[in-house]
């Protein structure tokens, strides 16, 4: 056997054992991102209670705000205190289900309709604060129509629901609980951004995954 016959036969049977070596190696796939999703819709339905503090600009018909952002959810109650615009207070929001109360300049009123009602008589532009609740969390507004797609972590990338398209640009790691961390909000003539600054999560509903 010449040279070149012997380094070829060991090039062929090094390929061989390489081969052999992948072909023994296992394979285990990435979770798609729909499983991820389902696992991420049922762990965000134990979470009965959280604190989200942050920033919020809203611009609509020309005109421009910019807010802190409190919002305490509590089961199916909520306080949502926005510091900075509509006046020197700012304004404050607490509800539930079936009624809500709009406190602003030493005022109070009380609305037995959607808030976002309310909200747009007082000052224009009508805040999402029924699906806000939940998007807020990088979900849907349970039972009512929506369309999403999903990121390769099975997280919301966009969102369309009542109205508003919703685009989630970043999302982080809060002490075990990955959430949003920059969302932006439009529909015709409104935008809105919302960036946290902090989550807290609190009680956990009684649920099984």
């Amino acid at each position: 056997m010449n040279m070149a016959d012997w380094s070829r036969g060991w090039a062929v049977a090094g390929l061989a054992l390489l081969t052999a070596a992948c072909a023994s190696l296992p394979v285990t796939p990435e979770q798609p991102a729909e499983q991820s999703w389902l696992e991420r819709q049922a762990a965000m339905a134990c979470i009965d209670e959280w604190q989200f503090r942050g920033r919020m600009a809203l611009a609509a018909e020309g005109e421009g705000w910019n807010a802190s952002i409190d919002w305490r959810q509590r089961g199916e109650q909520y306080r949502m205190h926005l510091s900075g615009p509509f006046g020197s207070g700012g304004m404050r929001l607490v509800g539930d289900p079936h009624n809500f109360r709009l406190e602003q300049g030493g005022e109070s009123y009380t609305h037995f309709g959607p808030p976002e009602e309310l909200i747009e008589a007082e000052i224009g532009v009508a805040i999402p604060v029924s699906g806000l609740r939940h998007w807020v969390l990088g979900m849907p507004q349970p039972e009512q129509p929506s369309e999403y797609t999903l990121n390769a972590a099975g997280q919301l990338n966009t969102l369309q629901q009542a109205g508003w398209d919703i685009r989630y640009d970043t999302y982080r790691d809060y002490d075990g609980t990955v959430l949003p961390r920059v969302m932006i909000m439009e529909r015709p003539g409104v935008r809105m951004r919302l960036v946290s600054g902090n989550w807290q999560i609190g009680d956990t509903a009684d649920c099984e995954h």
